[in-house]
């Protein structure tokens, strides 16, 4: 029987800052946003450079590239790129220290976005409430079982996993352009018909 263990012994989780009291001191675009933690998922994210200001430094609160981050409004995990290094994590967000001894990062993210047994068990959780209230928060994610398994078949699941990701990203991508071009097609042919 395969061992079974919690994500808390593998993982220490830490919330991000409160966003009332940053105020205005920090530029809107240094702030990570939902559409950053997209675009970390899906592998899209755009390669910018960011200044380095850190006013809340102390707190430990600011991405570096590699983090492991759940977005809360989400209920999903992503490892963050460079393009979001240096922007502070507000409490909308959860930072994830994984030992990675034990645990890979990418394979945690399947098993949090995509694993059925914890699904399962992030439901039960949240029976009996609201539906825009989730119950999430560090002890109900550290609580979460899942089953151990080598590191390598970890690496290997993680890895496919992002593969998948990435694949999406770039099928929806297609997907778009083809819109694009129908779509100016279709408005040619509407041009010459009013003519």
């Amino acid at each position: 029987m395969k061992e079974e263990i919690s994500l808390s012994q593998v993982i220490n989780f830490s919330t991000g800052f409160n966003s009332s009291r940053i105020g205005d001191s920090i530029p809107e675009e240094m702030i990570y946003s939902l559409d950053d933690f997209d675009r970390d998922l899906d592998g899209s994210h755009p390669k910018i450079g960011l200044q380095a200001y850190r006013p809340f430094a102390e707190k430990g609160v600011y991405i570096k590239a590699g983090d492991c981050i759940i977005s809360m409004t989400r209920t999903k995990a992503a490892i963050t790129t460079s393009a979001s290094e240096g922007k502070l994590l507000t409490v909308n967000f959860m930072k994830c220290e994984i030992d990675q001894s034990q645990l890979d990062p990418w394979y945690f993210c399947y098993l949090f976005n995509e694993s059925n047994s914890v699904k399962q068990q992030m439901q039960k959780v949240q029976q009996g409430t609201v539906s825009c209230i989730s119950r999430l928060n560090i002890t109900t994610i550290g609580a979460l079982k899942f089953e151990r398994i080598t590191l390598a078949r970890q690496r290997e699941i993680g890895q496919m996993y992002r593969e998948v990701l990435i694949q999406e990203q770039l099928r929806k991508r297609q997907t778009e352009k083809i819109k694009k071009a129908s779509l100016e097609i279709i408005r040619r042919l509407n041009n010459q018909s009013n003519k």
